[in-house]
């Protein structure tokens, strides 16, 4: 792929990083791994090619809205197989379970003390002009 997908961090924090990926047509990510948990939230419906480490290629159906869920260590190349621009919002979870493991709770702690902030888009800003500027409040 020719075309390098544009990602836009958000939020990046020591619990979590938020980034919007911006796929052109054809464009791809380039080959990483994913060293955290992270959820993808689809903003639109469409396809994505993934390609891994051998080289092996399989195709992801995405519907606008509807999120998914993948462990760390995840090695792909992400491409948008439509003709048109496709975009994402990943949610990387810096806070492991490793870690959570290995924590050592006060004795005094309060029950629920460790929150781990989960996002659920109810309704999306979009500016006149195409792009995704944050969220609102309300069903749709």
């Amino acid at each position: 792929m020719d075309q390098k997908a544009r990602s836009k961090v958000l939020i990046d924090n020591d619990r979590t990083r938020v980034t919007e990926w911006r796929f052109a047509p054809g464009s791809a990510t380039g080959f990483h791994r994913h060293d955290f948990d992270y959820v993808i939230m689809p903003q639109r419906t469409g396809t994505l090619t993934m390609v891994d480490g051998a080289g092996r290629e399989s195709t992801s159906q995405l519907t606008d809205g509807t999120p998914y869920f993948r462990a760390a260590g995840v090695e792909h190349d992400v491409i948008n197989s439509n003709d048109f621009e496709f975009v994402f919002v990943e949610f990387e979870i810096k806070y492991s379970l490793r870690a959570r493991a290995s924590y050592q709770r006060s004795p005094n702690a309060s029950a629920g003390a460790d929150r781990l902030a989960v996002a659920v888009r109810c309704c999306r800003v979009i500016m006149a002009d195409g792009p995704l500027t944050g969220f609102g409040a309300g069903w749709r």
